[in-house]
């Protein structure tokens, strides 16, 4: 009956969820909207029903109130019937209410000297004359696994341990929050903390802990690191996936055998980089290739003779496509291919990822390891790979996590005004850094945009605060720079203002995340970027203790002992040098000299070879007789020391039961690859490459896809796609030979969707054929017009600028949309400054457009003088007129003197070499420059360079 019920709810709301009420009794309600639609179902968690508790409710989750409740005159043969008829009444109230302007809780009547009144239901709140009204809210939420119990009508074998789900729902009952399961619904189950595996029995690396987590040891106990099978680990965040990582490599390596390593974020491949080549780098070579690396003939040395490659998503699927060439000849190599992140998968990037692993595994039939938080459907994903390499794939999947990690939801009031609201999730931020009671914590702060950010970390360096903004938009160096400052735990760097470029794994510790906002202009950001960013929260920090203590080497270490202590067995391994303390609790508890335990050292180094360990000038040494004897003491005479591996995170949101309800239930991630803005861009590869020759070979190749494991693949769609191609002139040919054409072949090995490279070869065509190759607006449209690069939202603050534009452009365009990317653009080209964010998006790429513009004006015989196609990227890059462009060509002249040049009337070649503006151009240039520029500019006009 629950499941009738649930079925009736989602079809008449959308998306809901399951609850309990203060009497035990389940309760679907919806998430979405400003007031809550609640069916009380009159069927508790012993699944009794009592029919006279089936009611409709209308609940406003901002005054925590109940607005009216509709009893359901129930008859079981017609349910449907008597919930429908409560449900319309429902449906006229919700119509008909009234919202306060301010807070946006429900107005209520209230009686004054017998007048009628509307008012706040949360007035003393909204009128600020209390900080809360006092009244709780009367719903328990059941996470995803609870829930799944209910639906199953109490089946308790959903690979928990006998009862846990039973217990977990006894814990509802009697009004306790549920703790967090240990231990996943499926895959291996994690080994206790009495079984840890020591770091010494794993000899091919050293590490400085002296026991594996739960998760790590799990590995270690299954010998998935020396066999030949793929692993899907689906840990919680902090649960130690990277050094899992770690074991399987070395083995790999060990072989002789290459690792590749694909994350989809620059900054974390750069980050494992860094990290690799301490851990690895003294016996194997490492290399890198990202989006900030050129692929020179010597970088194309180094990763063909690298041991491990570290790589991200778009290149693992730049690179298969070219498989063959002498530029991928590591694919044959390799041993074992990590994909960290690879929840990217579901994501509107996820459809390069699938793509290149399908490829991939054609030619290399080699172990992968996916790693991922927020990727609950890990079986899928285990089937996926054995269909892709033909190896038996285990799973590790626990929400297990070695650092407790709490939420909060603070709440922000979003009145419409997009301004107003960002000012107020900017100052709900700023409440969090300046919290007196946190006052020496690190914070992490994440933003959604540049904008936001700069204004935030003006805000907060206002307060007196070290602050700090990461953002893609920086140097690699810079980046670095920044990361390394925030890392240490006793810098002065105390909060970082971030864009999501250090949210997927990247190892940045602080105790405190703050998310402000769960949306990206209009849109809303994904919820797995939200855990993301989450994740970062109370990661493991330098420990503080040393302990030395005669049980030191067996003592069974929790995960959070090895987080937060270094426990050894013997001072040998310290040097102390630098140490400030050595505090001996073996006897009276006073401090010992350091002098005189430095000899007791020496004495014990030679007695026996151990790895040295600094002690750094922030850490205490605790000598003891026992290791719980330190931890006793460490909990008595520093109370809030392990306080600072317990992470928050708070998520400024408009709606918090909304997000705390999206936040528990784990959304499965889902293949992208059947959009139909990308799968044209696959086909057209695969044609290119010769893996698709005809329909059949196209249905081979969806059969290997995660899109036809998960049933996603629509005939209808492909067809479609399909037709588009050959509309376009991407395909030639029918279903039983398909052949790629030159301009799909543009689209294919430059990596643009088919659309884009169908506006810039309609465009060009017509600009040539219309002769207006002069015209800039023309040339705006022609080139920045891609669909890829706009959106039809224009800015208010624009709209005077693309309506103007416009208004010119439809002179020589007359079909041409309105566009905004083109008319800053335009803009630009006159050589005026534009303040819009997606310019350096698009200039960002300039290189590889007009590599593919080249490309297709060559294909529709489109002739230009030689050097046009560089001097329109000059003007398209730094912004300048058309003669203007000509002095970038002059030797010694750069962009800065370009805009001193025109700002004092010297805007073309002419005017540079005329002896009547001889001084002005000495003053801007100098007179060293000067000689070099005047004959560099004669021979540029003497060649007519662009000019008669």
């Amino acid at each position: 009956m629950l499941n009738d019920m649930l079925d009736w709810a989602r079809n008449r709301w959308g998306y809901v969820g399951l609850a309990l009420d203060s009497d035990g009794f389940v309760v679907i309600k919806t998430v979405d909207g400003r007031c809550e639609r609640w069916l009380c179902t009159g069927i508790n968690a012993h699944f009794d029903f009592v029919e006279q508790a089936v009611q409709l409710v209308i609940f406003d989750s901002v005054s925590n109130l109940t607005y009216r409740e509709y009893q359901v005159a129930w008859r079981t043969e017609h349910a449907v019937r008597c919930l429908d008829s409560a449900a319309d009444e429902q449906d006229i109230d919700i119509g008909e209410l009234d919202y306060c302007p301010k807070c946006y809780a429900h107005k209520m009547v209230q009686f004054s000297q017998g007048r009628a009144m509307k008012l706040c239901s949360n007035y003393a709140v909204c009128s600020g004359k209390s900080k809360t009204n006092g009244r709780i809210y009367p719903l328990e939420h059941l996470n995803a696994d609870q829930q799944l119990f209910l639906l199953s009508h109490g089946n308790d074998d959903l690979g928990y341990p006998a009862g846990a789900i039973c217990a977990s729902m006894t814990r509802k009952l009697g009004l306790t929050t549920g703790e967090e399961l240990s231990q996943s619904t499926v895959g291996l189950s994690l080994v206790e903390d009495h079984d840890l595996i020591k770091t010494s029995e794993f000899t091919l690396l050293n590490y400085p802990f002296s026991h594996f987590n739960r998760v790590q040891s799990t590995l270690l106990k299954n010998q998935i690191h020396t066999k030949n099978v793929n692993l899907v680990l689906g840990t919680a965040t902090s649960s130690g996936k990277t050094v899992c990582a770690e074991l399987c490599m070395a083995h790999t390596l060990a072989k002789g055998e290459v690792v590749v390593y694909v994350s989809p974020l620059r900054s974390l491949t750069q980050e494992k980089y860094d990290d690799w080549s301490h851990t690895f780098g003294a016996q194997y070579k490492i290399a890198i290739l990202t989006g900030d690396y050129a692929l020179s003939p010597d970088k194309n040395d180094e990763i063909n003779q690298a041991d491990i490659l570290c790589i991200t998503s778009e290149m693992l699927d730049s690179r298969t496509r070219k498989y063959g060439s002498e530029r991928s000849a590591w694919i044959d190599r390799v041993g074992l291919l990590v994909v960290d992140e690879s929840h990217i998968i579901g994501t509107e990037r996820g459809h390069a990822v699938e793509a290149g692993l399908m490829r991939f595994t054609q030619f290399n039939q080699a172990k992968i390891l996916f790693m991922s938080a927020t990727m609950p459907n890990v079986e899928q994903f285990a089937q996926w790979l054995s269909v892709l390499n033909g190896l038996q794939s285990e799973i590790i999947n626990s929400p297990w996590r070695p650092t407790p990690l709490t939420w909060h939801f603070p709440r922000y009031v979003d009145n419409g005004n997009y301004k107003q609201s960002r000012d107020c999730r900017i100052n709900e931020a700023l409440k969090k850094v300046t919290d007196a009671e946190k006052s020496d914590e690190k914070y992490l702060l994440f933003v959604h945009d540049k904008a936001t950010g700069a204004d935030l970390l003006r805000k907060v360096r206002a307060q007196g605060i070290e602050a700090e903004f990461h953002s893609a938009d920086l140097k690699v160096n810079v980046r670095q720079q920044i990361e390394k400052e925030f890392k240490d735990p006793h810098g002065k760097l105390r909060v970082l203002v971030s864009t999501s470029t250090l949210a997927w794994g990247c190892n940045v510790p602080a105790q405190n995340v703050v998310i402000v906002g769960t949306t990206r202009g209009l849109s809303p950001v994904e919820i797995e970027d939200i855990l993301q960013m989450a994740g970062r929260a109370g990661r493991s920090l330098p420990a503080d203790y040393f302990v030395v203590a005669p049980d030191g080497n067996s003592y069974a270490q929790s995960s959070l002992d090895r987080l937060s202590l270094r426990i050894l067995d013997s001072v040998a391994e310290l040097d102390m040098s630098t140490a400030e303390s050595i505090i001996d609790i073996r006897h009276a508890g006073n401090q010992q000299d350091i002098k005189a335990v430095n000899n007791e050292a020496r004495l014990q180094r030679r007695k026996r070879k151990v790895n040295m360990r600094q002690v750094k000038d922030h850490q205490k040494v605790i000598l003891a007789q026992s290791v719980e004897e330190a931890k006793a003491w460490i909990a008595h005479n520093d109370p809030q020391y392990l306080a600072r591996y317990h992470g928050h995170c708070y998520l400024i949101c408009a709606q918090p039961k909304v997000w705390e309800h999206r936040i528990q239930q784990a959304k499965p991630v889902h293949s992208q690859l059947v959009n139909e803005a990308t799968l044209g861009f696959h086909i057209l590869a695969e044609v290119d490459a010769g893996t698709i020759h005809n329909q059949l070979d196209l249905v081979n190749w969806f059969d290997r896809s995660l899109a036809k494991l998960q049933g996603l693949v629509e005939q209808k769609v492909v067809e479609s796609v399909l037709g588009d191609l050959l509309r376009t002139q991407m395909l030639k040919g029918h279903d039983e030979q398909y052949e790629i054409t030159e301009i799909g072949k543009v689209s294919s090995r430059w990596y643009y969707k088919p659309e884009d490279v169908f506006h810039w070869h309609t465009a060009l065509r017509f600009v040539d054929h219309a002769q207006i190759w002069d015209n800039d607006d023309a040339l705006a449209w022609a080139i920045a017009g891609a669909p890829s690069y706009n959106t039809d939202y224009i800015q208010r603050s624009q709209a005077k600028l693309v309506d103007d534009y416009m208004k010119r452009l439809q002179r020589v365009v007359p079909f041409a949309s309105e566009m905004a990317l083109p008319a800053d653009m335009a803009t630009y080209l006159s050589g005026k400054t534009v303040q819009y964010q997606k310019i350096n998006g698009f200039k960002y790429d300039l290189s590889r457009v007009f590599q593919a513009l080249r490309q297709i004006a060559k294909a529709c015989a489109i002739s230009r003088p030689d050097g046009y196609w560089h001097m329109l990227e000059t003007r398209f890059r730094y912004g300048t007129t058309a003669d203007s462009a000509k002095l970038l060509c002059v030797e010694e002249v750069g962009v800065m003197n370009i805009r001193k040049l025109v700002k004092a009337g010297i805007a073309s070649l002419d005017d540079f070499i005329d002896v009547e503006r001889r001084s002005e151009v000495t003053r801007i240039l100098g007179h060293k420059k000067l000689e070099t520029a005047l004959a560099s500019a004669r021979k540029i006009i003497r060649s007519q360079y662009g000019v008669e």
